[in-house]
């Protein structure tokens, strides 16, 4: 097994400022055209990957969310969301403009799907159980110890997991 291993990805890019959603939604659809992919983020960009396969589900192998939420249905807790990260243009990607992903998690029961979040991250605990509910086939992993960050904090742990789904799947 491998270790995972933060890594400076588009979204981080984005965040950098250099690359806007639009352009980054280009890309991933650019590579998904070319290669049949698994897709498998952290945090907001666990959202991103779950809204990506919902709309270009053909090209889309599996989905992995790691400490990531299915977005909002609730238009007050999305508008609460939206002002948080609206300060700053390199956070476009945080802006959430829908409820699609909620509404449509359902389309993803006949692909892999992995959950995995930290048993001290108590928001994602509570996501991850609502993502669960709608897709039935999904594989839930709960990360004893592990909080919003597992990604640095239980790296070898997460990779494990990782490792055996891409494996069984």
């Amino acid at each position: 097994s491998r270790d995972v291993r933060p890594a400076r990805t588009w979204s981080s890019r984005c965040q950098a400022g250099s690359v806007r959603s639009k352009e980054w939604y280009g890309s991933a659809e650019l590579v998904c055209r070319l290669v049949s992919m698994r897709f498998g983020w952290h945090s907001l960009g666990g959202y991103l990957s779950l809204r990506f396969a919902i709309l270009h589900k053909p090209s889309v192998r599996g989905v992995c969310c790691i400490a990531a939420g299915p977005g909002f249905k609730n238009p007050d807790a999305m508008q609460k969301w939206n002002k948080q990260y609206s300060e700053k243009p390199e956070h476009a990607l945080a802006h959430h403009e829908d409820a699609l992903v909620m509404e449509r998690l359902a389309e993803l029961n006949d692909i892999p799907v992995l959950i995995v979040c930290g048993s001290e991250d108590q928001p994602f605990l509570k996501a991850s159980e609502v993502m669960k509910s709608k897709i039935p086939n999904a594989e839930v992993r709960v990360v004893n110890g592990a909080g919003h960050m597992i990604v640095l904090s239980h790296k070898k742990e997460l990779g494990i997991i990782i490792d055996d789904w891409i494996k069984r799947k």
